[in-house]
């Protein structure tokens, strides 16, 4: 109940202060996302849950038509878009799926043959990005069609995330740079190094132009960073109490906060039992409610807020 509390307070604090005193009288219910596919208690599954972040609870929604393993979500054309990265279980071609709010199912979304798993995404002005090692393409929003772009960038276990417009690597084949990529260019530039390479998951903190990251190095252990583009400076973060973080699902709350949804605790070597958040302006970390069972053994999950009303389904999507 403590959790709930905070979190509901937390949320209606940050929440007020953006509203005019009229518009403050009707306050939405916004903090819901989902949870699509990932790895569940060491097999990929297709399994999509609503969570709700106040209650901690959760619902079972419509299953992908097949396993993703690291998933990646976005919101495209007003219409969920999921595709795989690291392959599914039966094939190992680069597979997509659009939510059909019309049918109330997943759609396959033609591909091009040329993109292989190791795919990686982020959306740009435009419409989607996709990078890999076979090559890159955007996913036009104004067409649908996809477009070859000049650049081939090998990111497996890395980040990419937009940073105020700037499209940013961050990591992966165990690498510790932090790049700027001109993706229509197909050139990059080296701005930072983090401590260590290896795995990293990512989230962006708006307001400070910021990147939350966290890092699972060789020997099983982690580290928590904080990389600013407008300095581009690095500087720990500390682990919350009694914790390492391994592999978690984040999410940016809002300007300043990183909501941890699901992963694995390495001091322990078990699950996440709780949500998590840490405040970047005070550096402080704040256990929130349980993890509802159905994320209970899960890792490698995508994570995508349902805060914008004009998603298509939006309001079947929102109730269980």
């Amino acid at each position: 109940q403590q959790g709930f509390n905070s979190m509901k307070s937390y949320a209606y604090e940050k929440f007020v202060a953006t509203l005019t005193e009229d518009a403050a009288e009707e306050i939405p219910f916004f903090r819901r996302y989902l949870s699509i596919g990932g790895v569940d208690n060491g097999s990929s599954t297709n399994s999509t849950y609503l969570i709700d972040l106040y209650k901690g609870d959760s619902c079972s929604k419509t299953d992908l038509p097949e396993s993703f393993e690291s998933p990646q979500a976005h919101i495209f054309s007003n219409k969920i878009l999921v595709c795989q990265s690291f392959g599914v279980i039966d094939s190992y071609e680069f597979t997509c799926y659009l939510w059909s709010s019309t049918n109330e199912e997943w759609e396959q979304l033609s591909t091009p043959d040329e993109m292989k798993p190791y795919t990686y995404s982020v959306a740009v002005t435009g419409g989607i990005f996709f990078t890999g090692s076979e090559g890159s393409l955007l996913l036009d929003e104004a067409t649908g069609a996809w477009i070859p772009s000049n650049t081939t960038v090998s990111l497996v276990n890395g980040c990419i995330v937009n940073v105020d417009g700037q499209v940013t690597l961050i990591g992966g084949n165990s690498t510790n740079t932090v790049s700027y990529l001109d993706w229509e260019m197909g050139t990059t530039e080296i701005v930072a190094s983090l401590s260590s390479g290896t795995v990293h998951s990512c989230a962006l903190v708006p307001k400070s132009s910021s990147v939350f990251i966290s890092i699972l190095q060789d020997d099983g252990t982690s580290v928590l960073e904080l990389w600013t583009s407008g300095t581009n400076t690095v500087e720990a973060v500390s682990q919350p109490d009694n914790t390492e973080l391994n592999n978690p699902s984040l999410l940016t709350l809002d300007e300043t906060t990183v909501f941890v949804s699901n992963g694995k605790n390495g001091t322990s070597g078990a699950y996440l039992e709780n949500f998590l958040m840490y405040n970047t302006n005070g550096g402080s970390w704040m256990v929130e409610e349980a993890v509802p069972s159905d994320l209970a053994n899960l890792v490698d999950n995508a994570i995508l807020p349902l805060w914008d009303e004009t998603i298509q389904g939006f309001d079947s999507l929102m109730r269980c």
